[in-house]
């Protein structure tokens, strides 16, 4: 990762927090590649991610605000 990642609160985090983050990132574009984003609750992407909300919601504000940024990134759902 390049450049320093903070928490929701400001705070650098270390090398397991940024793992933790990515991981968080990594389960929450898995889920938005096959569900809109109005779909997927924080509790799900944490389960996922083998963390809690509240690990979560330490990096991002929430789904939305996420996957707005996220989603170039993200390939879109498939028309069905």
């Amino acid at each position: 990762m390049t450049g320093q990642v903070r928490t929701v609160d400001g705070r650098v985090a270390g090398r397991r927090g940024q793992a933790t983050r990515q991981k968080l990132l990594d389960c929450l574009g898995e889920m938005l590649s096959s569900s809109p984003y109005r779909d997927v609750k924080v509790i799900d992407v944490a389960r996922k991610a083998g963390t809690s909300p509240a690990t979560f919601y330490q990096y991002f504000p929430d789904v939305e605000g996420r996957s707005s940024r996220s989603r170039r990134k993200w390939p879109r759902r498939a028309p069905r």
